[in-house]
């Protein structure tokens, strides 16, 4: 007979253990119940699932899957799943835009640069933000003409 015991597949057998005398003092075989429970063979455990995300409020969130325990039931043996999220603050807000001017004897100069646009770097569990920048330089020289011109 299959009985299940702490989880595990068990089998009962009733035979003949032990000899013992009865009431009227004749030997008799005395019947056990002999179990035999087997543990289950677990498959391999499981690989690691990660997923990255950025969420609306512009959390940066890792969530990782791994097999954390093992449970046996009906004589079948599977892996207890823990999910965890961890989540870092969002990127920080974009930069202010940067100007410069450069003077020369006969040429100035004008620099701005400023951040257009964020991208998160979902590659490692680090998510680093970086921000792209774009800038421009416009120069006028003075070519002895009344209006300085572009150079």
């Amino acid at each position: 007979m299959i009985v299940f015991r702490g989880g595990r597949r068990c089998t009962s057998t009733w035979a003949a253990c032990d000899r013992e005398l009865n009431a009227a003092d004749k030997c008799v075989w005395k019947i056990c119940d002999v179990t035999d429970c087997e543990d289950p063979v677990c498959p391999p455990k499981p690989m690691e699932m990660k997923r990255r995300f950025v969420r609306t409020t512009g959390e940066r969130c890792v969530s990782r899957w791994y097999a954390c325990g093992k449970i046996i039931e009906h004589g079948r043996c599977t892996w207890k799943g823990c999910d965890v999220v961890t989540c870092k603050p969002p990127c920080p807000p974009k930069p202010a835009t940067k100007s410069m001017v450069r003077r020369a004897p006969k040429k100035v100069c004008t620099s701005a640069w400023w951040a257009y646009q964020l991208t998160v770097d979902n590659s490692s569990d680090a998510q680093t933000c970086k921000w792209l920048w774009k800038d421009v330089e416009v120069c006028f020289c003075d070519t002895g003409a009344p209006k300085w011109t572009k150079c």
